[in-house]
């Protein structure tokens, strides 16, 4: 009985045991989560390949952007997919781009506007020279709201890293 009651303190007690285990990337890693989340690989670090991200629930947007001569098809998963994928528990996101720019994002705004991540371009996966492999956008087309500078900065392309505060 002793023995018993050891085993389950541990387990309700231990938050390595409570996390869940994602799997392991098989191809190159495109995406970093970290922070308050609660399914990983490592106990801390939750990393997508572009193969893991194609398997969440994904939209298209039609954006002409400020920086597109004209409008494009993209296509990616829903942010809000990925984090609760991940069991993201924060209320900020501090996005992280290849050359280390970042943005802070509140997590009401994503649950509000749904933005994508991005990874493929009028039917063409995207490459780091076209802000890829991942680009955060906004449906700005649905939402004009969206159109203004602030928001518009807030489309962070090459993103690699999502730090849940």
């Amino acid at each position: 009985m002793k023995r018993l009651f050891i085993l389950l303190a541990v387990l309700v007690l231990s938050p390595a045991l409570q996390a869940d285990t994602l799997p392991s990337p098989e191809g190159k890693t495109i995406l970093t989560l970290s922070g308050n989340i609660r399914h990983t690989q490592d106990g801390s670090h939750a990393m997508f390949d572009l193969s893991q991200l194609q398997q969440l629930e994904s939209q298209t947007f039609n954006l002409h952007t400020r920086w597109t001569d004209r409008s494009h098809e993209y296509y990616g998963p829903l942010l809000t997919a990925i984090l609760e994928k991940v069991g993201a528990q924060g209320d900020t996101l501090v996005l992280t781009a290849l050359n280390d720019y970042s943005i802070a994002i509140d997590r009401a705004f994503v649950d509000k506007y749904q933005p994508i991540l991005a990874w493929r371009d009028d039917g063409k996966p995207m490459t780091i020279r076209d802000k890829g492999p991942l680009w955060l956008l906004l449906p700005h087309d649905k939402y004009p709201e969206l159109n203004s500078e602030d928001n518009t900065g807030k489309m962070i392309w090459q993103l690699s890293h999502i730090e849940i505060r």
